[in-house]
């Protein structure tokens, strides 16, 4: 699953993704509240979530609060991208026991690989 407001980060992470055939399905949330209405609904919880960390309206700290309070919280595994490698929102990422890793934009086949075994 990718959550971001940016349809061109989006488009790039799509091709590599799909060229790739690093996933089965690949579920693509423009907002925190569609990612959140996906997965309340989904029968099984996507491995991988990548969340970007700002956006507008409700930011990756805002799904993660939403995503512990509504139980969504199974087996995926959350990275948080950024375009910033502020040491503070690294640490606060870090920090989150929901969060498995931070990570500064874009996304690469080999880090994608490396998440799936």
């Amino acid at each position: 699953m990718l959550i971001d407001d940016d349809a061109s980060t989006n488009l790039y992470h799509e091709i590599i993704i799909t060229e790739e055939n690093l996933v089965e399905e690949l579920v693509i949330c423009s907002s925190v509240d569609e990612a959140i209405q996906l997965l309340r609904n989904m029968q099984s919880p996507p491995n991988l979530i990548f969340l970007d960390m700002n956006m507008p309206l409700k930011n990756a700290w805002d799904f993660l609060k939403e995503y512990e309070e509504k139980n969504l919280s199974a087996n995926s595994k959350i990275i948080i991208l950024s375009t910033t490698k502020n040491p503070d929102d690294v640490l606060k990422a870090t920090d989150n026991p929901l969060v498995s890793e931070f990570l500064t934009k874009p996304l690469s086949v080999d880090f994608i690989k490396s998440q799936m075994n």
